[in-house]
């Protein structure tokens, strides 16, 4: 689930349409929200 959000292959639920952004855009999108994830996660090792 907390997941969800940067994988590829998920639908979208956050309203996000891909259909009108650029392949760059879309993959730039996804590696941001990964690194939101990764910057929240770490949190709990500190």
């Amino acid at each position: 689930e907390a997941i969800e959000s940067f994988v590829s292959y998920m639908p979208v639920s956050d309203g996000y349409d891909p259909s009108v952004h650029s392949h760059r855009e879309n993959t730039e999108r996804l590696f941001r929200k990964w690194q939101t994830y990764l910057d929240q996660e770490s949190i709990k090792f500190k």
